[in-house]
């Protein structure tokens, strides 16, 4: 009998995640990824309420999006509130957990792509910083790798559907118990179709 797999995963639908397999047990625990604080009761939490003391996986996927006005017109105060939860939230939510990370970031992070976001700078800038900081894990050698997606957000419109793109991402994640799929994707900024980004 294979022994259980325990994920954490920030930013779900708990009400999509409780139809899934009828053989998984769902934990929600109060967990912030603008607070440093949170982050680090939340997943300690995990230890001394519910006698979880490992985790095999963890996807990084809560964050902010909305459209701002052009960078040199947005105040500092609201383009930190994206860097605070998409950028800096995930760092510590990295250094607070084990086990293999899963940041979920966005085409939008990609700054060959960037002449195409829209209205979206401060959330674009934040995911840029992100994806940068995937150089933690190349510097500490502690995870595999981070499989990003596409979410092709384009003003207001997706490419693909939520479907599409959760498949896409399982897909990716599945593929993190293969030793020669981790070193490819080490470091890179992988889609949901499996295909690298260009950063």
């Amino acid at each position: 009998m294979s022994s259980a797999t325990t994920v954490l995963i920030t930013g779900a639908n708990r009400e999509r995640l409780a139809t899934g397999d009828t053989r998984s047990r769902l934990i929600v625990i109060k967990l912030d990824v603008s607070s440093a604080e949170s982050i680090n009761s939340g997943t300690k939490a995990l230890t001394s309420v519910h006698n979880i003391y490992a985790l095999d996986l963890v996807i990084a996927n809560a964050g902010i999006a909305g459209m701002t006005d052009r960078l040199a017109l947005t105040p500092v105060s609201e383009i930190q509130k994206y860097v605070d939860v998409n950028a800096y939230g995930q760092l510590e939510l990295f250094r607070a957990s084990k086990g293999k990370f899963v940041l979920i970031s966005s085409a939008g992070g990609s700054l060959t792509t960037m002449n195409v976001i829209v209205l979206l700078g401060a959330y674009a800038a934040s995911k840029a910083l992100a994806d940068f900081f995937k150089m933690v894990a190349t510097e500490m050698g502690q995870i595999g790798f981070e499989a990003l997606k596409k979410t092709g957000i384009y003003v207001t419109s997706h490419v693909i559907s939520v479907e599409e793109s959760t498949q896409g991402i399982k897909n990716v994640v599945r593929m993190t118990v293969y030793k020669e799929e981790i070193m490819r994707a080490r470091g890179k900024f992988i889609g949901h179709d499996d295909l690298e980004l260009p950063w």
